[in-house]
């Protein structure tokens, strides 16, 4: 009878996880982590005047849409430079992913002819040389996006994507 309730109670825990969804965005720990090394650097670089303003700053701007992933290893990256080298040496360290680039490639052609969008609004805020903004989006909320330019027209794809731009904060 007691492995039945030990085999029943994992078996509800295990569910209880399937049904709860995994961004794979940063929390507001993993990004405190995260920003800690990017700030700590910039502070050691003579780069920023205050790092609780960095800190503060950079959690804001990241959690709940950034992919732990891709945060994590540019910071790890930033924090492992000599204050001579350049942050923008370690945007390559995360690479776009294959959901990424179909976001892009998809979004330039969906988008692109509809008022008030432009090829470049798929960036989410530009590039910087070959790196785009898309590669730091957590892939399930690229996915989240991508889905909706299946839409049939400009307007439904723009109903579509509001809610998710509203939601986790960058615009399109």
């Amino acid at each position: 009878m007691r492995l039945a309730c030990v085999w029943l109670g994992l078996v509800v825990a295990v569910v209880a996880c399937e049904e709860k969804p995994n961004t794979n965005a940063l929390t507001e720990a993993g990004a405190e982590t995260a920003c800690d090394r990017l700030c700590l650097y910039r502070e050691e670089c003579g780069v920023l005047q205050d790092y609780e303003v960095c800190l503060d700053t950079c959690i804001g701007n990241v959690v709940g849409w950034a992919s732990s992933d891709a945060f994590n290893a540019y910071t790890s990256c930033v924090y492992r430079l000599d204050c001579e080298e350049f942050e923008e040496d370690c945007e390559m360290s995360i690479g776009i992913l294959e959901v990424h680039q179909r976001w892009l490639t998809e979004c330039r052609a969906a988008l692109g002819m509809c008022e008030g969008y432009t090829a470049e609004s798929c960036e989410f805020g530009g590039t910087f040389g070959d790196f785009s903004v898309v590669a730091f989006v957590a892939p399930s909320i690229i996915t989240q996006m991508t889905a909706c330019l299946a839409e049939v027209d400009c307007a439904a794809r723009a109903a579509c994507l509001q809610p998710i731009i509203d939601e986790y904060g960058f615009g399109l």
